[in-house]
């Protein structure tokens, strides 16, 4: 595989779906690489590898892991959509991680914390350079928030909210996705310096929200995911 692409990768973007990003053109290189899909380019004369984990912490993991060992990039952005399980968050907001926990992980009864995973940390979490440069570069322009981004395997509604309330409150959780944490835990792992930056798509507080129209509600926000992070490379 490298024999076809030897050069330094400076960034790897890791997005869950295809759905929330598409900013390719001819100019990009289209692989698959040990089931992963990804497509490399430049922008802003960097050299750009976007991958697609596909959805949920396991493939997340695999999906990071897989490729860091593979082009050991400079820096990892994850980018997406998320929910608010947050009154203060609202949609359209955009959420900065600098900590991440897990929201579906109990061991209690063997005296860890809620949502720490047995012989790991409690959280993970990030506070590099890139990430106060972004927020800098763009706090006037897009309503950002930093804080504590949740993950489970489970899609949060109002009707599983209660579940998980006790965290959400303890670490004051802006939104929940399905794959930032175990993104986080790789990284931690591995020594990179990670950026994941979330697009509030619903809220479960939305008066009008309706967890039927996720779908609909990612489509019409993919181009604000796309122009965030063509800022976000241009910035960088």
């Amino acid at each position: 595989m490298k024999e076809n692409f030897n050069m330094n990768i400076d960034i790897l973007v890791i997005v869950a779906m295809k759905e929330e990003l598409d900013i390719f053109d001819n100019n990009w290189k289209h692989n698959i690489f040990k089931n992963i899909e990804y497509y490399q380019g430049k922008i802003s004369n960097k050299n750009i590898i976007v991958c697609f984990s596909k959805i949920g912490k396991a493939n997340a993991a695999y999906c990071i892991g897989t490729m860091i060992n593979e082009f050991n990039p400079n820096l990892i952005i994850n980018i997406g959509s998320s929910g608010s399980i947050n009154k203060d968050i609202f949609i359209d907001d955009i959420v900065i991680g600098d900590k991440f926990i897990y929201l579906d992980v109990d061991a209690t009864i063997f005296n860890y914390k809620l949502g720490q995973v047995p012989q790991e940390k409690h959280f993970f979490e990030t506070n590099n350079e890139s990430l106060n440069k972004i927020f800098n570069s763009l706090k006037d322009n897009y309503k950002l928030k930093i804080g504590t981004i949740g993950t489970s395997d489970s899609f949060l509604t109002k009707s599983n909210y209660k579940k998980y309330k006790n965290i959400i409150n303890e670490h004051h959780i802006l939104c929940a996705d399905m794959e930032s944490t175990s993104i986080a835990q790789i990284c931690d792992k591995l020594n990179k310096n990670l950026l994941s930056i979330k697009l509030v798509v619903d809220s479960i507080f939305n008066k009008k929200y309706n967890y039927k129209k996720w779908d609909s509600d990612l489509e019409n926000k993919k181009p604000s995911i796309e122009k965030l992070l063509l800022e976000i490379i241009n910035i960088l």
